[in-house]
C-alpha cells in the first residue's frame, strides 16, 4: 500500500483543473471522501486506499517564504504526478 497523506508531488503536465498549482511542490494533507475528511493513512474508513470520487487536499510550498501555504486546494488524485496512474479500488454498492 502506497502512502497517500504526507506525499510530496507536483501537478501533471496538463491538468484539467487547479492549473495555478503547476510548478509548485504540493503536500497532500488530507483525503476528502463524501462528507469525511481523513488526515492519516491509518484512519478508519480510509486505510490508505483511494476510491473513485476522492479528492486530495494539498498545500503548495512557497519557496520565497520557505513554508507551505495555509491555503489548500482539492485536486483529483489523477491530476497529481504521484497518483496519475492510480487504479481505483472497486467499491461495493450500498444496500438500500
Amino acid at each position: 500500500m502506497k502512502k497517500v497523506i504526507g506525499t510530496i508531488t507536483k501537478m501533471i503536465k496538463n491538468p484539467k483543473e487547479h492549473k495555478y498549482l503547476k510548478g509548485y511542490d504540493l503536500k497532500v494533507i488530507a483525503v476528502l471522501r463524501d462528507e469525511d475528511v481523513f488526515h492519516d493513512d491509518s484512519d478508519w474508513g480510509f486505510k490508505g486506499i483511494l476510491k473513485k470520487g476522492d479528492r486530495l487536499e494539498v498545500v503548495p510550498f512557497l519557496e520565497k517564504e520557505g513554508r507551505y501555504s495555509f491555503v489548500s486546494s482539492d485536486p483529483l488524485p489523477k491530476q497529481l504526478e504521484a497518483f496519475k496512474n492510480i487504479r481505483y479500488t472497486k467499491t461495493k454498492p450500498k444496500k438500500k
